[in-house]
């Protein structure tokens, strides 16, 4: 466990600051490779594949958006559990997901350093804290820049637990030596920084973007409903509060409130949710689709989105699409959120682990539809105008070219990575 890392791991942590020395010293390796003035940089997007959620969908929007601008980009997982990367041929290393043991980060960084060898100068673009750690190791003295993406506020980074200052130990050297560190929000941003000295001028925000093309609003919006329909889409699991919002409904209920709830999204927490559902008598009103393919379809037959996280979170993409699609927003107060829903104009916000609040602003959005219509128009423009996958990938390429150099600016589609 790591509990046990102190006592074995010969790595010392460095001081509470950023060692500039190694990220130069990276970058002189990288531009010393032959023809390096000329040569295209390439990107490997590093992710794990035992789980799908805003980081993986995150790293397919970007290799999405490399191979359009022709970019040489590659996805690496670290294991490999779910089906949506096929299409990139990812290489796969070999990763048991226990990241609270120093053995399997030690030997999963041997086996993706082998990896990196084979691919030889490149950027690595690490998404999610396994990944950064990983990364880091198996990156020390190759021609590697890394780049660390941060997408959630997780709550170990303030714990005084031995395993978790361990933890914090291993992330200042993973975040120290960083060529870039990207955060999803402001609020991202500021729960890192608080516990981590990152020079400002290698830490960004860089807010998420969706398909606007794709995510977009029907055609016709006039849909006559005779019982309202609310949506949730999110991993099921503990941060995202759906608890509150079953007893939302449960007191919805009581108060004679007609409407049914679809929840898009698979995870560990269904079972006691549906046993939540029944042990508040609203099992008849909450509809559980798993994972949905059409999320469009989804959203296009919904007259609110329900986000009720609790903790945690970054920058939600399902918030996100939902604006793109116009459909008003109810969302709590959580990290990122209030950097996308303007409250009252774009959707509602309320206070996380409160059930009435939750109640109320489904009660107030659901009984007038001018209402819903307005914000959902609100929601669609906001999306278009500061949330695009354009304008995020464009901001990510930047980043790359600014610690490559003008190789970085794409190539021919022929030369990419991807298929």
């Amino acid at each position: 466990m790591l509990e046990d890392v102190s006592a074995s791991i010969a790595y010392q942590s460095p001081p509470d600051r950023s060692p500039p020395n190694e990220v130069s010293a990276t970058v002189d390796r990288c531009r010393a490779m032959p023809d390096s003035s000329i040569q295209p940089c390439k990107v490997l997007l590093l992710v794990s594949g035992l789980m799908y959620g805003g980081g993986q969908r995150v790293v397919i929007d970007l290799a999405n958006a490399a191979r359009r601008a022709g970019l040489d980009a590659r996805v690496i997982l670290l294991g490999y559990q779910t089906r949506e990367f096929d299409r990139f041929a990812p290489a796969v290393v070999d990763y048991d997901g226990q990241y609270n043991r120093l053995s399997s980060l030690l030997g999963t960084a041997w086996r993706l350093r082998r990896e990196l060898r084979r691919q030889g100068s490149a950027i690595l673009h690490t998404h999610g804290w396994d990944a950064d750690i990983i990364g880091w190791l198996a990156s020390f003295g190759l021609p590697i820049i890394r780049i660390v993406h941060l997408h959630v506020t997780p709550d170990w980074i303030g714990s005084a637990r031995v395993k978790h200052r361990v933890r914090r130990a291993l992330t200042r050297g993973a975040l120290g030596s960083a060529g870039t560190v990207i955060a999803v929000s402001d609020a991202v941003r500021a729960h890192w920084a608080a516990h981590f000295n990152i020079r400002d001028q290698r830490f960004v925000t860089i807010h998420n973007g969706v398909d606007i093309a794709s995510f977009a609003p029907p055609v016709s919006t006039a849909v006559a409903r005779q019982v309202h329909i609310i949506g949730v889409a999110a991993r099921l699991a503990p941060m995202k509060g759906i608890e509150y919002l079953i007893d939302a409904l449960a007191l919805m209920h009581r108060q004679g409130v007609s409407l049914t709830c679809r929840i898009a999204g698979k995870g560990e927490s269904r079972a006691a949710l549906e046993e939540r559902c029944l042990a508040r008598g609203v099992s008849d009103r909450v509809h559980w689709l798993g994972h949905l393919e059409d999320m469009k379809a989804f959203y296009a037959g919904i007259d609110v989105f329900v986000l009720p996280s609790v903790s945690t979170e970054g920058l939600p993409l399902g918030i996100l699409e939902a604006m793109a699609c116009g459909v008003p927003v109810l969302a709590t107060r959580v990290a990122g959120a209030p950097e996308a829903v303007r409250d009252g104009i774009d959707g509602q916000l309320v206070p996380p682990r409160d059930a009435e609040a939750l109640a109320n602003g489904l009660t107030q959005l659901l009984a007038d539809s001018e209402l819903r219509a307005t914000m959902g128009r609100a929601g669609r423009e906001r999306a278009e105008c500061s949330f695009s996958t354009e304008r995020f990938a464009g901001e990510v390429f930047a980043q790359y070219r600014s610690i490559w150099g003008h190789g970085c600016s794409g190539t021919a589609s022929s030369k990419t990575g991807l298929p």
